[in-house]
């Protein structure tokens, strides 16, 4: 892919923010969703939950997020078709 006119290259890939439960939130959503898998994880320490887990729904790519607590919203919600 070209860079455009700022010199971006990438597409954009959504990515969901968790409170320490990316892994098994990804889990569910991959097992739910025909043409899904996690594709891969970055763990920070041995043992420790991931604090990114790259994988896709449908063959569309995102990113989960180990982000803790810090950006609560009332009412979270997030719709995936």
């Amino acid at each position: 892919m070209e860079p455009d006119e700022q010199g971006y290259k990438g597409k954009v890939v959504t990515c969901l923010w968790f409170d320490g439960v990316a892994e098994p939130a990804v889990e569910l959503y991959t097992s739910l969703i025909p043409g899904s898998a996690i594709t891969s994880g970055f763990f920070p320490e041995p043992g420790a939950a991931p604090l990114l887990v790259e994988f896709h729904l449908a063959g569309v790519p995102h990113l989960g997020q180990n982000g803790g607590p810090g950006s609560r919203i009332v009412r979270p919600l997030l719709s995936l078709f």
